[in-house]
């Protein structure tokens, strides 16, 4: 059984997430993972910028230009 590092636990968690495809609460990173949510606020800013990523209260929306490159923001967290 492979233990999950800190280090790790933003890809697995957005590995499981983005995949999906669908809106999901920001808040549930911190839940899931006991991470706070600072250590990826520079990257979904980033995603919001680049236009692969909405965020509206604190719901993440995929784009449809995000869709297309949900494998790049995944590799961002390794």
């Amino acid at each position: 059984m492979h233990v999950v590092s800190d280090d790790e636990l933003p890809f697995e968690y957005f590995l499981n997430r983005l995949r999906l495809f669908e809106d999901f609460a920001l808040n549930e990173f911190e839940k899931y993972t006991g991470l706070s949510l600072d250590l990826i606020t520079d990257k979904l800013h980033l995603f919001e910028t680049e236009g692969l990523i909405t965020i509206d209260n604190g719901i993440l929306h995929i784009t449809h230009k995000g869709h297309l490159f949900v494998n790049t923001m995944l590799e961002s967290f390794l």
